[in-house]
């Protein structure tokens, strides 16, 4: 099953002080594995081309292989395509309940 990267709390500056919750960023759809090596890479993997493509676009971030993107932080904050996150969730699809 795959998984969604959502990145939220987010900022235009890394140094903003924040007086509310900010914003998300667009869903980063696809993950199959989350993988942190040494505390200082964190990459993540995705189902198909398609989907790294999407997720590539989305945060900018370099590529790892070529399946794999590696995520980049700026002080505490995880950054993607110029904007600066505080908190993120991954997670697996839930069905509708209802």
């Amino acid at each position: 099953m795959n998984m969604t990267l959502q990145l939220y709390h987010g900022r235009d500056d890394s140094g903003q002080v924040m007086d509310d919750w900010g914003f998300e960023a667009e869903p980063i759809e696809g993950v199959t594995s989350f993988i942190v090596t040494y505390m200082t890479d964190y990459t993540i993997a995705f189902e198909n081309r398609e989907a790294y493509l999407k997720a590539k676009k989305i945060t900018g971030w370099d590529s790892w292989d070529e399946n794999q993107l590696r995520m980049s932080f700026r002080d505490d904050m995880i950054e993607a395509d110029g904007k600066f996150y505080g908190d993120w969730s991954l997670s697996t699809p839930r069905e509708n309940s209802i």
